[in-house]
């Protein structure tokens, strides 16, 4: 079956770059911004700004069963054509959201109000806190409303267009950010101000943009459809309870090491893991443009299709996590001496114990993805419950029980992650209707089968000579990398993927010698000046 949206591995890969750049650079800022205002509002002050966006996040939290399936079923909709439908589901949605919207202004402008009384507040910044609050509740309120209709460029996947806007964005915050904490005053109320004024510009663009380029995504009070609005709130239900046992998780793993181990085990865990969350961010940044492209090949029965395309990102994800996963986890107790010290020791054991989670989550990392493309968030959703209840109650035998700290905590989660997976792997088979021996041939063994031998070169180089300086293990882990490459290419790689390999390089080949064959505009001049005076002569 025909569809209007593109299945390209090129659009994808150019996707994913521009997604993975943005995120690079909101990083950098987000680095500089911190210590420039702890240096100089300190450490009680600055403690207003996560403290207001922390509870404000309820709020797109709370609207998740409006908003979740939106981005799956208008793409569905566009990739079969019908326009209508399109314009259905946005009219019918912006309804409710409305409605939410009202709702969370009215009870967000109350709860603001009396927000020293629900939270505690450093002296004297009650009104610093009720205005940041007031504000940002005002702008998550206005914004729910137009969120049906800021999808155009996703479903069209102009990830590149998209990424540049927010780019824009952030250099509009950046210049706000400048101006009013070097021309006014430093407060980190301007924070929130800077962020209020550019999100409300980011939804004005988006909007405009998005309905240029689908004009179907438009408002007509006839094609309300409340049918419609059951099924994506059924969607988005169950990606509600997903949601909120990440938040409750990432909420509570503070919490019980505060109440049930030392305070400096907060620290080690919130370290020890920073490796796995990056790992997670980046992937989830490279990896949002290819659920469009999932959600059209489920809409036009391109099974097959999906099928390889599984199998093939559940190994090039195990590929890509090992190269970076197993030379920390061999060298993780040099890491942790050459950045912190020795004393620090007990981070590296927690930092092993949570890349070996990522390394088992890579292996079916699609499975989220492909569960939101055929709208089956139902089961997955009450497996990651199942999991959530299993791992509080590893937590609180692990470390509230055998007072293991920090490290309980991550082996608790690595056994839950691990249950989860096992639990999950027949889902994936069904849902691409492959058997557990495909998969544990095409995924496990080719994807885990260059580390093995990387591994054991850099095991030895640890044993016979373990790394002191930041230079001696960059050689150890260079050295490890080539060995796991060369396993790669020779051995793990199939004809599919040398074809593909071959093309990606014949084409930046053939972009690098258009770039030096294109004359340069002074060159053009000269050659111009020349002819122009032969003729004359």
């Amino acid at each position: 079956m025909s569809s209007r949206v593109l299945l390209s591995k090129r659009l994808f890969l150019v996707n994913s770059a521009s997604a993975v750049l943005r995120r690079i650079l909101y990083v950098s800022v987000l680095i500089w911004l911190n210590q420039h205002l702890l240096h100089r509002v300190g450490a009680v002050e600055y403690s207003l700004y996560p403290l207001v966006s922390s509870v404000i996040l309820f709020i797109p939290l709370f609207s998740m069963f409006l908003t979740a399936g939106l981005a799956r079923f208008v793409t569905e909709a566009y990739a079969l054509g019908d326009d209508e439908k399109v314009t259905s589901i946005v009219s019918t949605m912006a309804v409710p959201l409305l409605g939410v919207a009202v709702l969370c202004l009215a009870g967000g402008l109350v709860f603001s109000w009396y927000i020293d009384r629900l939270l505690t507040i450093p002296p004297g910044r009650i009104w610093d806190a009720r205005i940041m609050f007031a504000l940002l509740v005002c702008c998550t309120a206005t914004r729910l409303p137009l969120t049906p209709f800021e999808f155009g460029l996703y479903i069209q996947q102009r990830f590149v267009l998209q990424n540049l806007i927010g780019l824009l964005v952030e250099v509009v915050k950046i210049v706000l950010l400048f101006v009013l904490l070097f021309g006014v005053s430093t407060r980190v109320l301007w924070l929130v101000v800077a962020e209020v004024i550019v999100q409300w510009l980011s939804s004005a663009i988006m909007v405009t943009v998005s309905t240029r380029q689908v004009p179907a995504l438009r408002f007509c009070a006839r094609r309300i459809d409340w049918s419609i609005a059951r099924r994506i709130m059924g969607f988005g239900g169950w990606s509600f309870v997903i949601s909120c046992g990440v938040s409750a998780q990432r909420m509570l793993d503070p919490v019980f090491l505060n109440k049930l181990a030392r305070l400096g085990d907060v620290t080690s865990y919130h370290i020890g893991t920073m490796p796995m969350r990056h790992i997670q961010s980046f992937a989830s940044v490279a990896m949002a443009p290819l659920l469009p492209q999932l959600i059209t090949m489920h809409a036009t029965g391109r099974h097959e299709q999906m099928r390889h395309l599984y199998l093939r990102g559940s190994r090039y994800g195990l590929w890509i996590v090992l190269c970076i996963t197993l030379p920390a986890i061999v060298y993780c107790r040099e890491l942790i001496t050459l950045y912190l010290g020795a004393e620090y020791i007990e981070i590296a054991f927690v930092m092993v114990l949570a890349l070996l989670t990522t390394i088992w989550g890579f292996s079916h990392w699609m499975l989220p993805q492909l569960c939101h493309a055929k709208d089956q968030m139902r089961p997955m959703a009450l497996r990651y419950s199942a999991m959530q209840v299993v791992r509080i109650a590893l937590v609180i035998y692990f470390v509230g029980w055998l007072r293991l700290g920090a490290l309980g905590l991550a082996g608790a989660g690595l056994i839950a992650a691990v249950a989860y997976g096992v639990t999950n792997l027949p889902l994936g088979w069904r849902l691409v209707e492959i058997g557990p021996g495909q998969w544990f041939r095409e995924v496990m063994v080719r994807g885990l089968l260059p580390g093995v031998p990387a591994t054991l070169v850099w095991g030895g180089l640890e044993i016979v000579n373990p790394p002191t300086t930041w230079m001696l293990l960059g050689l150890y882990v260079a050295a490890g990398l080539v060995v796991y490459l060369a396993v790669l290419v020779l051995y793990s790689l199939d004809t599919y993927d040398r074809i593909q390999i071959r093309q990606i390089v014949g084409a930046l080949v053939r972009g690098c010698q258009r770039l030096q064959s294109r004359p340069s505009s002074l060159s053009t001049v000269s050659n111009r000046t020349g002819s122009d005076g032969s003729d004359n002569s």
